[in-house]
């Protein structure tokens, strides 16, 4: 999205201009959309006085036009989790949030693909569908080589509890 988007600011930049106090209104310029969000941490924020770049974690979004749309965007995907299939949850090797993709049908029977790789929503979702009972597939993105290690840790482990269940079977046999 493209359009001066209003926004207030959560933090005290004074540092960088004696009037960026905590409440003072701007206009974002620039891309905004989701993946601007989720893979650029700053914005450009055109203040009355001054043009800086925001961190969006330091902005809050007072915009009622795109508050509006978001709020039925997000509307339309409560409803949809209702019918959701085909849930991929894919993490990383170390088990963290990477993406949650799934397929929906709207109201007017129109299939949507819906995916996000924003941590924090991801996670708000994935709540809301687990509450649901849907079966979610989890998918570890890794390499072949992260894959082998695993693997091999998975075995060594299952070896291990093995050895220590036998040795444990074998003392509590009585010795005739």
């Amino acid at each position: 999205m493209r359009y001066p988007l209003q926004v207030k600011l959560k933090d005290d930049l004074t540092k960088y201009h004696d009037k960026l106090v905590i409440g003072t209104e701007g206009n974002a310029i620039g891309s905004f959309d989701v993946f601007s969000r989720g893979s650029d941490m700053f914005i450009t924020v055109d203040f009355k006085f001054t043009r800086l770049d925001v961190n969006w974690n330091g902005l809050e979004i007072i915009d009622e036009k795109y508050l509006e749309e978001k709020a039925e965007e997000k509307r339309k995907l409560n409803k949809g989790l209702k019918m959701a299939k085909d849930i991929i949850h894919t993490v990383g090797p170390a088990g963290g949030f990477q993406s949650l993709e799934f397929y929906y049908k709207e109201e007017n029977d129109k299939e949507v693909r819906f995916v996000t790789c924003i941590k924090s929503e991801g996670l708000e979702i994935l709540q809301s569908l687990e509450e649901l009972g849907k079966k979610i597939t989890k998918y570890i993105n890794e390499t072949d080589e992260q894959k082998q290690r695993r693997l091999e840790r998975e075995a060594k482990k299952r070896a291990k509890e093995k050895k220590k269940a036998t040795t444990k079977k074998k003392k509590e046999t009585p010795k005739s």
